[in-house]
C-alpha cells in the first residue's frame, strides 16, 4: 500500500535471488567436479582476450575510447539512477489526512488520520482474542485507505476476528459520519506461539460509543497476579 509499483519490486527480488541461486550452484559445481572447473579456466580466459580487444578497439575518436568502454558506462549510470529512483520510492504514500472536504460557505471539514488511527488501536488493544493491533493510514489510487494488522492469540478463529474488527469499522464510520475503505491483515507467528494463553469470553460488537469511551479511558494500573496458597 504505497507508491511502489509492487510487480517491479517482486521483479527484482525474483531476479536477484535467481542470480544468487545460480551463482551458489556454480560455485557447488566447481568446487566438486574437476572437468568443469578446467573448462570453466579456459572460458574464462578466452573471455578475458577478447573482452580486452573489444575495449581497446575500434576508437570513438582519435586516441579515446573502445564504443563497449562508452556504452558499459552509460549502462552503469542508468542503472545507478534506476536504483535511487526504486530506493526513493519506498515507504511512501502514507498520510495524515483522513478525509477533506471542499471548502464551502459553511467552512472546511478536515478529519486527520490520527484521529482514526488512535480510536481503532485502543479499541482493539484491550480485546483478550489479539496479542498485537497496529493502524495506519494509506493513499490508494489518491484515497485515503486505513490497514488494521493485528496478530491473533493462539486457537482464536481468524474469522472471528475479522468479523470484530468490521464491526470496529462500522461504528468508527457511524462515529465520523463517513464510511472509509480499510485493508485488514490477521496474522500469527512467533509471537502467537509464544504468548501465554487466555480465556475467551463472548463479547459484543463495538458501538461508536464504545470506541469514544476506549480513547477516553484512562490506562489502569497493572495488577500483581494473585497465587493461590498451597
Amino acid at each position: 500500500m504505497n507508491n511502489t509499483n509492487r510487480a517491479l519490486n517482486r521483479s527484482l527480488v525474483l531476479f536477484a535471488g535467481l542470480i544468487l541461486f545460480a551463482s551458489g550452484v556454480g560455485a557447488f559445481l566447481l568446487a566438486t567436479d574437476p572437468s568443469i572447473r578446467n573448462g570453466w579456466s579456459a572460458a574464462a580466459t578466452r573471455t578475458q582476450v577478447s573482452l580486452a580487444s573489444a575495449l581497446t578497439a575500434p576508437a570513438v575518436t582519435r586516441n579515446g575510447p573502445g564504443w563497449l568502454s562508452i556504452a558499459a558506462v552509460v549502462a552503469l549510470l542508468l542503472l545507478i539512477v534506476l536504483l535511487f529512483v526504486f530506493v526513493f520510492r519506498q515507504g511512501h504514500g502514507h498520510t495524515s489526512k483522513l478525509f477533506q472536504e471542499g471548502t464551502t460557505g459553511r467552512g472546511r471539514t478536515v478529519i486527520d488520520a490520527a484521529l482514526a488511527e488512535h480510536l481503532l488501536h485502543d479499541s482493539l488493544t484491550g480485546r483478550p482474542e489479539l496479542i498485537t493491533t497496529s493502524v495506519s493510514t494509506y493513499t490508494v489510487r489518491h484515497a485515503a485507505v486505513l490497514k488494521v494488522a493485528v496478530t491473533c492469540r493462539r486457537g482464536v478463529s481468524p474469522r472471528h476476528v475479522a468479523t470484530l474488527i468490521e464491526a470496529t469499522l462500522r461504528a468508527l464510520d457511524t462515529l465520523l459520519g463517513a464510511e472509509f475503505p480499510a485493508l485488514v491483515q490477521i496474522g500469527g507467528g512467533i509471537r502467537t506461539r509464544l504468548a501465554k494463553s487466555t480465556r475467551l469470553t463472548a463479547t459484543t460488537e463495538p458501538e461508536p460509543s464504545d470506541l469514544l469511551a476506549s480513547a477516553t479511558r484512562p490506562a489502569a494500573a497493572e495488577q500483581p497476579e494473585r497465587v493461590p496458597a498451597s
